[in-house]
C-alpha cells in the first residue's frame, strides 16, 4: 500500500509526486505511476537530505 506513505516534505519533490518510506536508517524516495512503484533514490537517514534531494533526485 504505497499510498499510505507520506508525500515528501520538500515542496519541489511533493509537486512531482514523491513519497517517502523510512526503513531502519534509510529513507526511500519513490513515485507511484499507475500500478507501478518507481524507487528513485535511497539515502542514509542521518544525512540532511533536504539539501541533497532537491538538486539530485
Amino acid at each position: 500500500m504505497p499510498e499510505r506513505c507520506p508525500l515528501a516534505k520538500d515542496i519541489q519533490l511533493r509537486l512531482r509526486g514523491y513519497r517517502t518510506l523510512l526503513i531502519n536508517n534509510y529513507i526511500v524516495f519513490f513515485v507511484i505511476s499507475g500500478k507501478t512503484v518507481e524507487i528513485r533514490r535511497i539515502l542514509y537517514a542521518r544525512l540532511q537530505y533536504e539539501n541533497f534531494v532537491s538538486t539530485h533526485v
